[in-house]
């Protein structure tokens, strides 16, 4: 199947708001009232809530994306501007989904109920599309040109039609972003094959992203083998930047199961934030038996073994403690290694290892295949790519996902909220 790349989607990212606190909206130049805030969610209570972030114009092409789950079908402004303009309003009595740019309205009959979902509009200057949970709904509606549109409220229009729900996302891009880019938004999946090379492809995606931990491939078939459920061990889902997995550095790991014995050429992503070295001093990150990627306390980077034996670093003092740290690591099928952080090349590049050694044990996020050298921290975005990712891809990779961790780096243990 071919798949399209969000490539450069944060550059054209202009405003988020993720209302993690009410310090941290404001922080974020919002003015909120009568909001609560819990868990990662803004709760408005459909008669006084509302955000005011000041008028901002936002051009004649934009996205918008909210996630919210509505508590009343009411008449509910999602995101207001000023006067009688707005970029999305749902009227109740009609089913009707609209965006209104200098008076003109333009609409889609929505069957809203009070699940939670993706609501996305796009505009690129006359033409208006609305998509459900990453699905288009509706015909493209035609605007009069040359009117810029705006931002002003979250959950209001001009300070009244309030809407009651629970917001756990608003975003707003310079760009009209594509179908599949609006799909792949709702899906979570940040990377997404860059061509349309069937030898390369993610096999694994394990992240805490909507609350429970998962594998994005449970289900699918992959090398003849059906993807499993993942297996819990200890590991809690707490609230830092995200959702975001919580090890103990002791008994916690997660179990993939074993569909794949990662002798190809192979890249492995993640990102993490270590409370500590782990167990040992080698806190183990990922671990099939042979295929280990861990943290090392002698020389404060990270390795990597494809023979469960000899390993290759990254550069000395590249991982960071108590801060979000974005590794990277390729492996081809001769055991060519190349080893990065936050996105760039660290360490000597194309180090010689041992040629790669099929798994012995089931794919191991957290902890060693035997459960010790157990990670201590926060670990999200584990992913295995089938193929051999670029300097600029990786680059390109850690440019979309930083925002959601970069500005939280300052954050130390104890901090986060525990969700499950």
């Amino acid at each position: 199947m071919t798949k399209e790349s969000l490539s450069g989607i944060d550059k054209r990212l202009i405003f988020r708001e993720t209302f993690n606190s009410e310090q941290s909206t404001r922080d974020n130049g919002g003015t909120p009232a009568n909001v609560d805030f819990s868990n990662g969610v803004g709760i408005f209570n459909g008669t006084s809530s509302e955000i005011d972030y000041r008028i901002k114009n936002i051009g004649k092409v934009y996205s918008a994306r909210v996630r919210l789950t509505m508590k009343s079908l009411q008449a509910s402004g999602i995101l207001g501007t000023s006067g009688s303009d707005y970029i999305l309003f749902f009227d109740s009595g009609t089913n009707k989904l609209y965006l209104n740019g200098a008076g003109n309205a333009k609409y889609v009959v929505w069957d809203a109920d009070l699940l939670k979902h993706e609501i996305l509009v796009t505009r690129n200057d006359t033409k208006v599309n609305f998509y459900i949970d990453g699905n288009k709904i509706g015909a493209t509606q035609t605007l009069p040109g040359n009117n810029d549109g705006s931002f002003k409220f979250i959950g209001s229009l001009d300070g009244g039609t309030f809407t009651e729900g629970d917001y756990e996302l608003v975003e707003l891009y310079n760009v009209e972003l594509t179908a599949n880019e609006v799909k792949n938004l709702a899906e979570d999946k940040s990377y997404r094959e860059l061509s349309n090379n069937i030898n390369r492809g993610e096999i694994l995606n394990v992240n805490a992203n909507k609350g429970s931990i998962i594998n994005k491939y449970v289900g699918d078939t992959i090398n003849g083998n059906v993807v499993p459920e993942v297996s819990n061990t200890d590991m809690e889902v707490v609230k830092d930047s995200n959702n975001i997995m919580k090890f103990n550095g002791s008994t916690s790991k997660i179990d993939c199961g074993n569909y794949n014995d990662l002798t190809g050429d192979i890249t492995v992503l993640s990102w993490i934030k270590p409370y500590g070295w782990g167990e040992g001093g080698k806190g183990s990150i990922l671990d099939n038996g042979k295929l280990l990627i861990a943290l090392n306390v002698s020389n404060e980077d990270f390795f990597l073994s494809s023979d469960g034996s000899s390993t290759k670093e990254s550069a000395h003092n590249s991982i960071s403690l108590n801060k979000w740290n974005f590794i990277c690591s390729t492996r081809t099928s001769t055991g060519v290694i190349n080893m990065y952080v936050g996105g760039a090349l660290s360490g000597t590049p194309n180090q010689s290892s041992s040629t790669p050694v099929i798994g012995s044990t089931n794919i191991i996020v957290g902890a060693a295949y035997n459960g010790t050298v157990a990670f201590d921290g926060l670990i999200n975005g584990v992913r295995i790519i089938k193929g051999i990712l670029t300097t600029q891809e990786m680059a390109q990779i850690y440019t979309n996902e930083k925002a959601r961790y970069g500005k939280w780096a300052k954050y130390l243990i104890g901090t986060e909220e525990k969700v499950r």
